[in-house]
């Protein structure tokens, strides 16, 4: 019981500290994201030591931000209805492709020529390609721009960056051991499921009219979609890919469902509660000790700068002849790496494919992109889509950001 109550007080410090961090960055009209990563990292085990303190606690955060990823993910998705996402898809097939090719390039290159392995040049260049979807994917819904087209966009480019960062991460493991023919079967494998998926789901719902309420009442039609969700999160990951590509298929699969609405009403308390662990989480993670040594910060400052450099470059090459304010949109919200970049650092120095330096720095790049990213993307999409007036009371409960 004693270690059980830690654990809560901990969850309640967390959300406590999260949510007045995330008040205050709303009421400066910047994203509610960065007040809760920031209390990750004061609260983190690198910092004060208040969260993460025994490895129950651990397990319970990391958890609780897998959920909130996936249901923010989910969230996403519903509110893109595949006919008007359809309308995007070959310049989010672009954006996800070139996205991803020039980040690598580029960091390959740069990491070999400090003089490091072409192994740990390869696996850093993989950490540099990766987006992490949720952390735009916030800003977006505290901006009331997740049916916009460049939401479409973003979710449609992120697809095809989780694929071909899959790949790109299977060839470079490849490289210490594992066949050809494996990396062909884990790639066919995350295609088959993500034109399966759509295919059959939307075939299913189109043809037959699905109405869930039908069966049970709104309520029905709400846990119909939850199971929905976490079934397809589940399956992607069985199959390689981030949990979160099958929670997004999930809610594109019911976006035109004539219970889209109640859905979206039965999920909201949810998100408002499980999202900002995720952004704690990732928080907690960051060490400001790497930060101590001269030639760690120099190699954290490169990472970080090719990271940035060759994914907006990559990004406006393929929104070319797109306004100039959708493409800086973009191009920025595909910047953040968060959990994509945290996740392939771990796998990396876990299997000893790079080292102490290398991780410290994707560690960097993956937190200085989470934070920089929403503070430039914001203003961009308030300048696009048209925001509501201001609530007399304030930010919502949700998490929105101040309204201009």
């Amino acid at each position: 019981m004693h270690g059980g109550g830690n654990v809560l007080w901990e969850l309640f410090i967390a959300l406590l500290v999260a949510r007045l961090a995330g008040e205050a960055f709303a009421r400066l009209r910047q994203p509610a994201l960065l007040g809760e990563v920031l209390a990750g990292v004061l609260l983190g085990s690198h910092a004060l030591g208040v969260i993460g303190t025994s490895a129950d606690s651990r397990a319970v955060f990391a958890a609780l931000s897998e959920i909130g990823v996936v249901l923010l993910l989910f969230e996403v998705g519903l509110e893109s209805p595949m006919g008007e996402f359809q309308r995007t898809g070959a310049r989010a097939a672009a954006v996800g492709a070139a996205g991803v090719v020039l980040p690598f390039v580029l960091g390959a290159w740069t990491i070999d020529l400090l003089g490091h392995s072409t192994r740990e040049s390869l696996f850093a260049a993989t950490a540099m390609v990766a987006t992490s979807t949720g952390v735009t994917a916030r800003v977006l819904r505290d901006l009331h721009a997740t049916r916009s087209r460049v939401s479409r966009i973003i979710v449609g480019a992120a697809l095809v960056d989780d694929v071909l960062a899959l790949l790109l991460l299977a060839v470079v493991s490849q490289l210490e051991g594992g066949s050809a023919a494996a990396v062909a079967l884990i790639v066919v494998q995350a295609l088959a499921f993500i034109a399966g998926v759509l295919a059959l789901g939307l075939t299913a719902f189109r043809r037959y009219s699905v109405r869930l309420a039908r069966i049970g009442g709104a309520s029905t039609a709400f846990w119909i979609a939850l199971m929905l969700a976490l079934g397809l999160a589940a399956a992607a990951s069985a199959v390689g890919l981030a949990a979160i590509i099958g929670a997004a298929l999930a809610g594109v699969l019911l976006s035109e469902s004539e219970e889209r609405r109640a859905i979206e009403r039965g999920i909201a308390p949810l998100v408002a509660f499980f999202v900002p662990f995720f952004f704690i989480d990732v928080g907690a993670q960051v060490d400001l000790n790497v930060l101590r040594s001269p030639g760690g910060l120099a190699l954290a400052a490169v990472v970080t700068g090719v990271a940035i450099v060759g994914k907006l470059a990559g990004v406006l090459a393929s929104m070319a002849g797109t306004r100039w304010l959708e493409a800086l949109s973009v191009a920025f919200g595909m910047v953040p790496r968060a959990e994509a970049g945290l996740a392939i650092a771990g796998l990396g120095l876990a299997d000893g494919l790079i080292g102490p330096d290398i991780f410290a720095a994707v560690v960097t790049m993956s937190v200085v992109t989470t934070l920089v990213a929403p503070l430039i993307v914001a203003p961009l999409v308030r300048r696009l889509v048209p925001q509501p007036p201001p609530l007399a009371h304030g930010p919502s409960p949700a998490g929105d950001v101040a309204r201009p």
